[in-house]
Order: C-alpha cells, then structure tokens, then sequence
C-alpha cells in the first residue's frame, strides 16, 4: 500500500520548517540547482505494490490516501476530477494509470512546484536552475516493461558499474546508452564543479513560462512541459 513515506522529516534544527513554508519564504540557499525526474516514476510502485490488476474502487482509496496524506481535501468531487484527467476508465487495469498519477503527484508536481517557488523570490541575483527528465530505458533492463522508465533507471546511467568513469566498461549498456551516459556523468560533473552545465547549450536556464527541459535519451533534444 501507498504510504507516503517520502516526506521530509522536520527536526527543528537541520530542517526546521516544510520546505514549501521555507521556499515561499524565501529562506533557501541562493545557489545554482539541477531538479529532474524520471520519465514514469511512479508505475515501479504501482506495480510492485500492486501485482494484481486494481479494479476503481482500489483506485478511488489509494487516491483519496495520498491526497489526504498531501494535505489535498480528498473529497468525493475531488477525487473523481483526477479519475477524469487521468482517464481512468473502470474496465481497465488501472495500474497503469495509478502509475501516473503517483508519479506526477510525489515527482513531477513536486520539482515543478520547486522550481517556481524559486522562481517567484525576490532576490534580485538568483543563482540559475536547470531541469531535464530522464527518458531512457536501457535496452537490456531486465524489469517489467510496464515499469517504464521507472524511479531508479537512471542508476545504471550515472554510476555504471566501474569506479574510473570508463564508459566502454559499462556491460550493461549499449554503445549509444554509453555515450548517453558519458554525457550525463559530464554534465553532473561539471554542474558539481562550476555550477554550470558548461557549454551544453541544448540545456536553457529554466522558466515558468515555457517550463523547458533537456531529455536525457539516446535521440535527446529539448522538451517543453513535461506533463
């Protein structure tokens, strides 16, 4: 079942607020950020928790708990506007579709949120942010296809399975999944060291406005939002 465990936990000292409270405050540290996520985070939780088909009525509850949970008033009118903009249709399996939604409501909905509470502070020098969604299942990923591109997928990108950072060294991968790695490890790197992306310029300085993103996959390119 869905919990909702993937909170922070305010102790008063080293968090001592919400992070929304601190954001619309304007309390964070003015420094560069990288936020993303994963094409489909949500399906692997959907259909781990889940190995059945869900029938509406599951649906209706699991819903109803991570809204409350959320603090979202999970009432019947609100509950069923969500089955409408997720085309929940009650014949269907509808793992799938809760996949979605849990992915949207505890990632997606959440980075989104982040970046434009930072956007809206008043600080005059705001240090830049930049977003991307990871669109690659690796070819040899032995999970489900139902999972997607599910939360986690990306490990296998950025950490490979060596310590020297050589791509050709990477098993797991195909050859154009090692140069999407490579590419990955670089930027990380050199967001790490300098703030920047460096000269990647198929990576633009995020807006509300047109809510542009960088797509890691092996075809690559540059989206527009995301959900």
């Amino acid at each position: 079942d869905v919990q909702c465990a993937f909170w922070p936990a305010v102790d008063g000292s080293t968090l001592p607020h919400h992070p929304d409270m601190l954001m619309q405050a304007g309390r964070f540290s003015n420094i560069p950020v990288v936020v993303g996520t994963n094409h489909d985070e949500g399906e692997v939780f959907a259909y781990m928790d889940w190995p059945k088909p869900i029938e509406l009525a599951e649906f209706k509850r699991v819903v109803a708990t991570v809204m409350n949970a959320r603090g979202s008033s999970a009432t019947p009118a609100a509950v069923d506007n969500l089955l409408k903009a997720y085309d929940a249709r009650p014949e269907t399996d509808l793992r799938a579709v809760l996949g979605q939604l849990l992915g949207d409501m505890l990632f997606t909905c959440r980075a989104r949120r982040f970046l434009r509470l930072r956007e809206q502070s008043s600080d005059s020098h705001r240090q830049q942010a930049v977003k991307y969604v990871f669109a690659q299942r690796a070819a040899r990923d032995p999970s489900p296809k139902t999972w997607g591109i599910y939360h986690s997928s990306e490990l296998p990108f950025i950490w490979g399975t060596d310590e020297t950072g050589s791509i050709s060294e990477v098993p797991s991968l195909t050859r154009s999944e090692q140069r999407l790695a490579y590419l990955m490890r670089q930027l990380w790197v050199q967001f790490a060291a300098s703030g920047s992306p460096g000269n990647h310029s198929s990576w633009p300085l995020h807006n509300s406005t047109d809510d542009a993103h960088l797509e890691l996959s092996t075809h690559g390119g540059l989206g527009h939002k995301f959900r």
